[in-house]
């Protein structure tokens, strides 16, 4: 915790550009850019409420196990 707001540290002993941390961030990228402004605002209002980025996503995209099925994009 720090000042009240949770905090994870997530690593993989891999370079960077194949991290699922990565990966995810790039997929997330391109999904905004081809889903549009509407989309992202829904995202961002789903974070608002505290929903966790890839959650997020899984929610608004019908994702099983969004961890796992951003990495498939």
């Amino acid at each position: 915790m720090l000042d009240g707001f949770p905090i994870e540290i997530f690593g993989q002993n891999k370079p960077t550009i194949e991290q699922n941390a990565y990966l995810h961030m790039v997929a997330e990228y391109k999904i905004l850019q081809e889903k549009g402004e509407e989309f992202k605002q829904k995202i961002i209002e789903l974070k608002k409420q505290g929903i966790k980025t890839e959650p997020a996503f899984g929610l608004l995209l019908g994702l099983e196990n969004p961890y796992e099925d951003l990495l498939k994009f």
